[in-house]
């Protein structure tokens, strides 16, 4: 966002450069590049620094100081100037030759500061105004965006208290039923109920707040097996999922889950 930012005010002041040369050469032979490069920075200069004190004090209500600033700012302004003018600071002559016309008349140098003072500070208060209301633009946006947020959270708090007001051990009796009502008719059926129940009833052990921090290992290849077995049954497309045992498994013990999240990933 700065780089672009940065981009365009060089690209204006690049523009500002061409457009400076143009319009001078037309009043003054003596216009050259080196004078554009030493006088638009100084156009730059007075840009900036007005828009930083606009920014600084201004925006947060600080008039009164903001006001001595500027006052205190176009004096050191003017005073580099006449400095570089006057005093020697120009040592090949180039803003003599372009500048300076007959005698040196304070009403005429005074006259000159005012009005290129002026012409940045109009273009800085404009600046200033417009990055108020794009500022103002997205303060609204984040605001919207946050409330949204807040809103999809409530929503989703809405749906998981609806949701936890049904217990897991309910459902999970009801296709402990499903297996039992099933066992004579459907066998087969009965037998893919009565292992999602037990699949279920282990995920529930699991999630309880006073549930165990661990288990045994062969329970947990357990749980494994039967959630690829209840996968291989229920999916259309083929699972491919081999397990190895070897060892004691009943002589290690793991938090409960773990095997079985890596497996459903």
């Amino acid at each position: 966002m700065m780089n672009k930012k940065w981009k365009r005010h060089s690209l204006y002041w690049l523009f500002y450069a061409v457009y400076y040369v143009v319009i001078n050469w037309w009043q003054n032979v003596a216009m050259s590049l080196w004078l554009v490069l030493l006088t638009v920075p100084y156009f730059a200069f007075v840009f900036y620094s007005v828009y930083y004190l606009l920014e600084r004090y201004f925006r947060r209500g600080r008039y009164l100081l903001g006001t001595l600033l500027l006052l205190l700012f176009y004096t050191v302004s003017g005073t580099l100037v006449y400095v570089v003018l006057h005093g020697g600071l120009d040592p090949y002559g180039v803003y003599e030759r372009y500048l300076l016309t007959g005698s040196f008349q304070w009403s005429g140098f005074l006259n000159s500061m005012r009005e290129v003072h002026l012409l940045f500070t109009i273009g800085a208060v404009l600046y200033y105004l417009h990055v108020g209301k794009l500022r103002a633009v997205e303060e609204k946006l984040a605001e919207a965006e946050r409330r949204l947020q807040v809103e999809e959270e409530r929503r989703q708090y809405e749906y998981s208290a609806l949701a936890s007001q049904v217990s897991p051990h309910l459902l999970a009796n009801i296709f402990h039923s499903w297996s039992h009502k099933l066992r004579a008719e459907m066998p087969e059926m009965a037998r893919q109920v009565a292992e999602t129940y037990q699949l279920m009833t282990f995920y529930i052990k699991a999630q309880e707040p006073d549930g165990p921090m661990t288990v045994l290992l062969q329970d947990e290849i357990t749980a494994v097996e039967r959630f690829i077995e209840i996968q291989r049954e229920t999916r259309t497309q083929p699972v491919y999922i081999n397990i190895t045992k070897a060892g004691n498994l009943f002589g290690y013990a793991i938090p409960p889950t773990s095997l079985l999240s890596l497996v459903k990933n």
